[in-house]
């Protein structure tokens, strides 16, 4: 089988896209390269408003093209299209591995990027449920796709960015906790998507807001049953600041009270806000360390142990 392999780009200035998600039969919004060379820049393929169909993606791979360029301005309109084939880009064998992350990481961020934008509808958490549900099903499919996608996270405080990260180091965490059912998995996903939903249009938005606003956790709770979302998401918002020994809020719950999915969330939100407010100055292992003794008895011993053998510890 033939593998793709990524062109050589500038990549502070192109996003290199699988032909194969880009085929649709609605109109190009935006313009498509074909990789240039060392001494050539990049060549216009299709302008928008052009086609992008079934014909021009077996006319470029009768020619050996697998991917083409997008500027990275048009990215979000480009991931947008993208969401339309994820499923199928991400369990296509001859699409690099680290390549499928990549993507799957910019579609969630993409997804995530509107969710939080403003007060999310359902078409917009839908959109999320998506990409977390392939994230799932590739990381239950093929165990080193999680290595190639938390190797593209980068702690931040945005928001969206940080619910992002806990979506997909929940999805790791779940897996060594066994859960082997791509229903339950994708759940544990969405959860750490959406577990801080209740933040949306608060005061002091983001991981910096974050003790001066316990109210966003049942608000995020009762936006999410609005919305209709599964009972494990719903509680995982209400619940991912309780904690194992009973110190958290808003109910003082401890062991067993939590449920599981938010006993996941819980710890992994508090390891991403350690990331995200210590980022470049120290690295995993001091990360663990602070979450060790700074958090001591906050979490399930059972879940702590399985977080560390996400990482290799």
């Amino acid at each position: 089988m033939t593998t793709l392999s990524l062109p050589e780009t500038d990549n502070q200035a192109w996003f290199p896209v699988p032909i194969l998600g880009l085929v649709d039969d609605g109109d190009l919004e935006f313009p498509v390269y074909l990789p240039g060379s060392s001494k050539r820049p990049p060549v216009l393929y299709a302008k928008p408003g052009g086609a992008f169909d079934r014909e021009r993606e077996e006319s470029l791979a009768s020619g050996g093209i697998r991917f083409v360029l997008v500027r990275k301005v048009d990215r979000r309109a480009c991931l947008r299209r993208l969401e339309k084939n994820l499923e199928f880009l991400a369990r296509d064998p001859s699409c690099p591995v680290e390549v499928r992350g990549k993507l799957l990481h910019e579609a969630a961020l993409s997804a995530a990027e509107d969710v939080f934008a403003g007060r999310p509808d359902r078409e917009a958490v839908a959109r999320g449920e998506r990409v977390v549900r392939c994230i799932a099903g590739l990381v239950l499919e093929d165990r080193s796709s999680f290595l190639a996608i938390r190797r593209v996270l980068t702690a931040s405080t945005r928001l969206a960015a940080h619910s992002v990260n806990v979506m997909i180091l929940c999805l790791g965490l779940a897996g060594r906790l066994s859960i082997s059912s791509a229903e339950l998995l994708a759940r544990y996903g969405l959860a750490g998507l959406l577990h801080d939903l209740g933040r949306v249009g608060a005061p002091g938005e983001g991981l910096d807001g974050r003790k001066e606003d316990p109210g966003h956790v049942t608000r995020g709770a009762a936006l999410l049953a609005e919305l209709g979302l599964p009972e494990e998401v719903r509680e995982a918002a209400r619940q991912h600041h309780e904690r194992h020994d009973g110190s958290g809020y808003p109910g003082g719950l401890a062991g067993e009270e939590i449920s599981p999915v938010s006993r996941v969330v819980a710890l992994v939100d508090v390891f991403e806000g350690i990331r995200a407010e210590h980022s470049g100055r120290i690295g995993l292992f001091d990360c663990f360390r602070i979450l060790g003794t700074s958090h001591k008895g906050c979490f399930h011993p059972e879940v702590v142990k399985a977080f560390l053998r996400t990482f290799g510890a």
